[in-house]
């Protein structure tokens, strides 16, 4: 039962991993693209 607990937790941590990786490279995007604009 431990073992399944830590297993999930593992999964569930990655996918936030994840998840927080791919909302932060997105804003990036949007904060690179906004900055152009700004510059031209």
């Amino acid at each position: 039962m431990f073992v399944d607990y830590l297993i999930k937790k593992d999964i569930f941590l990655n996918f936030l991993h994840l998840f927080f990786n791919l909302i932060f490279l997105n804003f990036l995007k949007l904060f690179f693209i906004f900055f152009e604009k700004l510059l031209n």
